[in-house]
This record gives C-alpha cells, sequence and structure tokens, in this order.
C-alpha cells in the first residue's frame, strides 16, 4: 500500500499593532473584522483579540499606514518553514498531464462541428464586452 503525504497546512497567525504606526483614521480595521476581534482604545488604535482573530488578513489589507502586520508564533513558524519546503518541492516535482477520455473528446470535437460558420461579434467599451452583445449571422444547428 502506498503511504500518503501529510498536506502541510499554511498557518494563517494573527494580526498585530505595529507600535507608534496608527493613524486613528476611523475605525476601518474594526468594522472590516467579520469574527469581531478588533476594538478601538480610547486614542482609537485597535486592541485585537487572538482568541478571535482568524488570521484572514482583511484588517491589513484596509490600513492606510499598514500599522497592522502578521504574527506567527514560533510553532506557526516552525509550520510555515515545513509550508514553504513542500510547496518548493511540489513546484518543481512534475505534474501529471490531464488526461480527458476519448469518448469526451470526440462528443466535444462533434458540438462544435455543429457551429461552422457561425460568426460571433461583441460590442465592447473600454476592452469589457457589452452586457447583451451578440450577434449570430451564418447557419448554426438546426
Amino acid at each position: 500500500m502506498e503511504e500518503q503525504k501529510k498536506k502541510i497546512k499554511k498557518p494563517l497567525g494573527f494580526a498585530r499593532l505595529i507600535p507608534k504606526k496608527c493613524i486613528a483614521c476611523g475605525a476601518r480595521c474594526e468594522v472590516e473584522c467579520k469574527p469581531l476581534a478588533i476594538t478601538m482604545n480610547d486614542v482609537g488604535e485597535p486592541i485585537i483579540d487572538l482568541e478571535k482573530c482568524t488570521g484572514c488578513r482583511r484588517c491589513l489589507k484596509v490600513c492606510p499606514v499598514d500599522a497592522l502586520e502578521m504574527y506567527f508564533t514560533p510553532e506557526q513558524l516552525k509550520q510555515l518553514e515545513e509550508w514553504e519546503l513542500a510547496r518548493k518541492a511540489s513546484a518543481t516535482a512534475p505534474q501529471a498531464a490531464e488526461v480527458r477520455p476519448v469518448e469526451e473528446e470526440t462528443k466535444a470535437a462533434a458540438k462544435f462541428k455543429e457551429y461552422s460558420g457561425v460568426w460571433v461579434y461583441v460590442e465592447q467599451t473600454d476592452g469589457k464586452p457589452a452586457i447583451v452583445s451578440g450577434s449570430y449571422w451564418g447557419p448554426g444547428p438546426i
């Protein structure tokens, strides 16, 4: 029996305030925090409850001055190193090519053949297709 490798999960860490960097912007991080792990103190700086923090990084993304950072415990740092090694090893390993059954490929080719001679025009603005813009000219499936 072949032994399966245990998949290593990337640790998420915890959000942490960088001292003297917060500008008390109006609690953007508190509003963005879905697990309600952030409350604001009297000065307007975030207080992060590590018991509630899930490491989602939403607070980091909305902070205008990057006053928050991710903190990893020593155990999480070790797990992060293992995860990075596993990721690098899998990136260098040859990947198996996707194999489609011949029957499925034949059905797809037959389906596309039904639409030969069809032209599709799509209206666009600034490189984005219009919501309703398809015009079909020529014979299609009957």
